[in-house]
């Protein structure tokens, strides 16, 4: 089955409901073999959460633009010492730089807004909350974002459409300090689900289900399979994030020996 056609098979999934995934997917293999594709995930109590911020600033050169997100990264940096948060909790990126693009050539030649706004400077801001709280970690969220996000002075940017489907982080994730447990129950789980949906297929084909013969995964990073970037999508409908827990998901294909 060619790339394209999988994604359009993964893509009829989802809109069929993502809970499908794992359940009625099966793709062509080799003769007297089947491969079946399936999900795992585990959670657990978070031990950090990471609010994540894009601070951005605009101008008519570069130069103004870097200017404008600096003055914009100072002003969020202040307000958030002012919450009593300590440098090493704030991350920055490095800043990243774009002309206008479509929104250029979209405006009239002529129009002075377009020309202040020729050049965007970009930079991400990720505020790290340890050791919290659970009863009062949603309060300190909410007052981080209050602080920061003053509507028309503070350059924060909201999400856009195509950083929901280019990322599957929301703007607060959830992590644990040692992922390699959850890392291995997720994997447990999409074998048992593999296993299950195969069985299932074999014996409605007629078959008895054989050994597993050969199995890829991916993790949350999108690496591991020549179908990373389909994977990841299927990933990103298919795992939900539960707050205050920290979460691992793994997709697996998996083939097996028909009997």
């Amino acid at each position: 089955m060619s790339t394209y056609a999988y994604a359009c098979a993964v893509l009829f999934v989802l809109l069929h409901g993502s809970h499908a995934f794992g359940q009625v997917l099966a793709m062509p293999a080799p003769e007297g073999t089947l491969t079946v594709a399936a999900s795992g995930s585990a959670d657990a109590d978070a031990d950090w959460a990471e609010v994540a911020l894009s601070l951005e600033g605009h101008g008519a050169t570069a130069a103004e633009a870097l200017l404008s997100n600096q003055d914009a990264v100072q002003k969020a940096s202040a307000q958030l010492e002012k919450l009593g948060l300590k440098k090493e909790n704030l991350r920055l990126s490095l800043p990243r730089i774009s002309s206008g693009g479509l929104q250029m050539q979209i405006a009239m030649p002529d129009d002075p807004k377009a020309q202040e706004n020729r050049f965007s400077v970009t930079t991400s801001l990720a505020v790290r909350l340890d050791h919290f709280t659970p009863a009062t970690l949603f309060e300190s969220i909410c007052g981080i974002l209050d602080a920061v996000m003053i509507p028309g002075k503070s350059g924060v940017r909201m999400p856009t459409m195509q950083d929901i489907m280019s990322s599957s982080k929301d703007m607060v994730t959830f992590g644990v300090n040692d992922p390699k447990p959850l890392r291995d129950k997720a994997v447990s789980d999409a074998l048992d689900h593999a296993n299950e949906l195969a069985t299932v297929v074999a014996a409605k084909a007629g078959r008895h289900l054989g050994p597993l013969i050969g199995v890829s995964a991916q993790g949350p990073d999108g690496q591991g399979t020549g179908l990373g970037g389909i994977m990841a999508m299927v990933s990103m409908f298919t795992s939900q994030a539960k707050p205050g827990r920290g979460t691992y998901s793994v997709s697996i294909t998996a083939t097996y020996r028909l009997q």
